[in-house]
């Protein structure tokens, strides 16, 4: 027998993604199908694309938020879910803080069709450029993942045990550290309507700003959505870390199965380790064996490492239409063009 060549056997997969794609259906869909697929499928997601998270995110970064769902033979195979921002005639779903968001497919076989169809009803709504993330549990193919418009980025998060040994472990490595900060006052509480709806905002700018050359843009109302999402809801726990009334940082987490999902942002690393510990004993009473506490820049990644978290593999996903994305990138010139005229013209005055 003899094999094909390799681009013979390459340019027949992608025509194979080609007729598959064509197949697939993308239409809008609500609230209560997004539930049902994420419920369905509780081991290929994560709390990140929850219905409820998805509305807090559009609140944040949006403002409004297009919800889509990819339908084959058997029914919905992926979920589409992105804050999405005009941007003159056009439209944008940019990076979030948060990983795992927009999108939820099983992977495999079918993701590099289920992408394509995506682009494809993208470009429909005007959507010239899209960031979706699928977690460390979805399986990707780099090579078959990968097409016109579609660009797949590997990505770091840290997921840490939460085992009585490691975090025995880790608290004796780190106690002197804990032990400083403790006598300097720090204490993790629960967070308070007036925090999540005032200070967070600010101190998540502030540390942001510092740490990223091109922080997110998000809407200060993104802290009070997140406070009426998730007050009341046993999965969801927000806590704060203060010394005397000063916020130094915050955890917002989330259980799904055996795993609790987080994120923090701290002013300094000994408030971020202090956080990153609590958070494990609070998963720990919880019933969990691991916390995914994301990754961040390689400093910081590092640090969590330093803290006993383990290093695991996720995908950004980049989608952007040819067409669309030129019209985008000659919008941006034009924008910032203007932006330069109006600043010399104000210095010149």
């Amino acid at each position: 027998m003899i094999a094909a060549a390799p681009t013979t056997q390459g340019s027949a997969e992608r025509a194979e993604v080609e007729r598959r794609a064509r197949r697939l259906a993308v239409e809008p869909i609500g609230a209560g199908d997004v539930w049902d697929f994420h419920r369905r499928h509780a081991d290929l997601t994560t709390p990140f694309t929850r219905p409820d998270f998805a509305e807090m995110l559009a609140t944040g970064f949006g403002p409004s938020l297009l919800r889509l769902g990819v339908f084959g033979e058997g029914g919905i195979e992926a979920v589409v879910q992105l804050p999405v921002r005009r941007r003159g005639p056009l439209r944008t779903a940019d990076q979030t803080p948060f990983p795992y968001v927009g999108l939820m497919s099983g992977g495999g076989e079918r993701l590099p069709s289920q992408l394509l169809a995506i682009r494809r009803a993208l470009a429909r709504e005007r959507v010239a450029f899209a960031v979706l993330s699928l977690p460390p549990q979805v399986a990707v193919d780099l090579e078959r993942a990968r097409g016109a418009g579609v660009f797949i980025h590997p990505r770091t998060t840290c997921v840490m045990p939460t085992d009585a040994a490691s975090l025995d472990e880790v608290e004796a490595r780190w106690a002197r550290s804990v032990r400083r900060a403790t006598r300097d006052g720090l204490r993790i509480e629960r967070a308070t309507a007036a925090e999540m709806s005032g200070a967070l905002a600010g101190l998540t700018a502030e540390v942001l700003s510092r740490s990223m050359a091109a922080p997110p843009h998000y809407r200060r109302e993104l802290f009070p959505a997140a406070w009426e999402t998730f007050e009341g809801d046993g999965d969801a726990f927000l806590r704060v870390a203060h010394v005397g009334d000063r916020i130094e940082g915050f955890m917002v987490s989330i259980k799904q199965g055996a795993t609790m999902y987080a994120d923090g942002i701290a002013r300094h690393p000994a408030t971020l380790g202090v956080l990153i510990l609590d958070l494990a004993r609070l998963a720990a009473r919880h019933g969990c064996t691991s916390c995914d506490i994301t990754g961040g820049p390689p400093k910081v990644v590092a640090y969590k490492e330093r803290w006993g978290a383990r290093l695991a593999t996720y995908h950004d996903i980049h989608i952007r239409d040819p067409l669309l994305g030129t019209a985008l990138d000659a919008l941006r010139r034009a924008s910032l063009l203007a932006r330069a005229l109006t600043g010399a013209a104000r210095r010149s005055a």
